[in-house]
C-alpha cells in the first residue's frame, strides 16, 4: 500500500487525474442506480428493455471508439478529457425530462449521447497516464485506477440506492452532473502534460479510415500488444448489469422499494472485490509481461466461479457474493491487460490501441446483453438462475482459450517480440 500512496503523494498531475476519475465514479454509480430502476419500473421488469438500455450504453460507442483513437492520437489528450467531461454534465441533467413509460425513450437516446463522448474520453484518458508518470509506476497506476474505480463503484452504488430512495432521482442526476464538472476543474489543473508526438489543430484534423487501418497492421505486427487487446473482451461474457437488475427488482426486492436499495448493495460488492482482485494478486507477481499473463489466468478462473456462486443463489447475498468473486477476477484482468498495453506500446499508437481493446469488448458486450436479456424474457424472470448458470458454462471459453495462449506463448517467446 505504501507504494501506490507514495506515487499520489509525489505526483501531482497523476494525483489531480486520479482525483478527476474518482468523483465522476461516484457520479456515475448515481446515474447508473436510478436509471436501471426506472427502466425496470416503466416496463414491470422486462429484460429485453433492460438490455436495450444496456445496449445504448454499448453500441454508439462500438461505432465510435475506432475514430476516438485516433483523436486521441492526433489531439491534445487533457482537452479532450475536459471537453467531453462538460458535455456529460449537461446531457445528465437533461435525464430530469424523462418522468414516465410515455418518454422512456429519452433516456435511450441521452444515455446514447453520454456514452457516446465517454467513447471518446476512455481511450484519451488510457493514453495520457504513461505521460504522466513515469514507466516503473505504470503497474501500480492502473492498480490504483482500478482500485479506485471499484471503491468509487461500492460507495456510489450504495450511497446512490440511499440517496435515490431516500431524497429521489432529481438530487442523485445534480450530484452525478456536478461530479462531471468537478472533474473537469481538476483536469484542468493538470500543468506538466506534453503532447509527444506532434499536435494538429482540432479545426484540421481528419480522422481517416486508413489511419485506423494503420492501428490494425501495428497490433498485428506486435504480438504481445495483440494478446493484450482481447483480455477485457474474455470478461465481457454475460451481462452482469442484466442480471443484476432482475435479482434486485424482481426476486430480491429490500426496504420496500423499487430495487434500488437490492441494486445498490450489488453493485457495492462488486466494487468491494474489484478492489481486492488485483490488490491479492499483485503479491504473486513481479510486474513482468508473462507473470502478467499468468496472474490473468487466474483473473478468468474467478470470474467463471463467480457465475457458478450466481448461479445457485438461493438468497441476496449469495448474488452479492458471486458477483465479488467475478469482480475480482474482471478487475484485476483489467489492469493487467491495461498496463501490459501501455507498456508495449509506442505512444503515438496508444489511443487506437485502447480503441481497438474496447471496440472488441463491446462487440462481446452487444452480443452478451442481447442473449442474456433474450434469455430471461425466454425462460422468464424466475429462471434467472438458470441464465447464469449457461453464462458460467460460456466463461469458460475464455478461461481455457487464454490457458491455451499462455502454455504456447511459454514456448514461442520469440515470437511475440515486436516485428515491424
Amino acid at each position: 500500500m505504501t507504494t501506490y500512496i507514495n506515487l499520489l503523494r509525489t505526483n501531482s498531475d497523476y494525483t489531480k487525474l486520479w482525483l478527476s476519475g474518482a468523483v465522476s465514479q461516484i457520479g456515475d454509480w448515481f446515474n447508473v442506480i436510478v436509471l436501471l430502476a426506472l427502466v425496470s419500473e416503466y416496463t414491470d421488469g422486462s429484460g429485453l428493455a433492460v438490455s436495450l438500455f444496456l445496449l445504448a450504453r454499448i453500441v454508439p460507442p462500438l461505432l465510435i471508439t475506432p475514430y476516438a483513437g485516433v483523436l486521441a492520437d492526433k489531439l491534445n489528450r487533457k482537452t479532450i478529457l475536459i471537453v467531453t467531461d462538460i458535455l456529460r454534465a449537461i446531457i445528465v441533467l437533461m435525464f430530469l425530462l424523462s418522468t414516465g413509460a410515455e418518454t422512456l425513450w429519452l433516456i435511450y437516446v441521452l444515455t446514447t449521447a453520454q456514452f457516446s463522448l465517454t467513447a471518446i474520453f476512455e481511450p484519451a484518458k488510457s493514453a495520457i497516464l504513461p505521460n504522466l508518470v513515469e514507466h516503473k509506476d505504470i503497474i501500480t497506476a492502473n492498480t490504483i485506477g482500478s482500485i479506485t474505480w471499484s471503491a468509487m463503484l461500492a460507495i456510489g452504488a450504495l450511497l446512490g440506492g440511499i440517496v435515490a430512495g431516500a431524497l429521489g432521482i432529481t438530487v442523485a442526476l445534480i450530484i452525478d452532473a456536478l461530479t462531471y464538472l468537478l472533474s473537469a476543474l481538476l483536469t484542468l489543473r493538470i500543468q506538466s502534460y506534453q503532447q509527444p508526438v506532434a499536435e494538429i489543430k482540432s479545426s484540421k484534423v481528419q480522422v481517416k479510415p486508413n489511419q485506423i487501418i494503420e492501428g490494425l497492421r501495428y497490433a498485428r505486427a506486435n504480438p504481445q500488444v495483440a494478446m493484450s487487446l482481447i483480455v477485457k473482451a474474455g470478461g465481457a461474457v454475460g451481462s452482469t448489469d442484466t442480471l443484476m437488475t432482475i435479482f434486485a427488482t424482481q426476486i430480491f426486492v429490500t426496504m420496500n422499494s423499487g430495487g434500488e436499495a437490492s441494486l445498490g448493495l450489488m453493485y457495492g460488492t462488486t466494487g468491494i472485490g474489484a478492489v481486492l482482485g488485483p490488490i491479492l494478486l499483485n503479491r504473486f507477481h513481479d510486474g513482468s509481461n508473462a507473470q502478467m499473463r499468468k496472474a490473468i489466468l487466474w483473473g478468468f478462473t474467478l470470474l467463471t466461479l463467480g457465475w457458478v456462486i450466481i448461479g445457485q443463489a438461493s438468497a441476496l447475498w449469495i448474488v452479492a457474493l458471486g458477483l465479488g468473486v467475478r469482480a475480482m477476477g474482471g478487475s484485476a484482468n483489467w489492469t493487467y491487460s491495461s498496463a501490459m498495453i501501455q507498456q508495449t506500446t509506442d505512444d503515438q499508437y496508444l489511443g487506437r490501441m485502447f480503441s481497438l481493446e474496447t471496440t472488441l469488448m463491446h462487440t462481446i458486450g452487444i452480443l452478451s446483453t442481447i442473449g442474456t436479456g433474450a434469455l430471461i424474457d425466454s425462460l422468464g424472470t424466475g429462471q434467472v438462475h438458470i441464465v447464469a448458470w449457461i453464462i458460467a458454462g460460456l466463461s469458460l471459453i475464455p478461461l481455457i482459450g487464454w490457458w491455451l495462449l499462455t502454455q504456447y506463448t511459454s514456448k514461442h517467446t520469440s515470437r511475440l517480440m515486436p516485428s515491424y
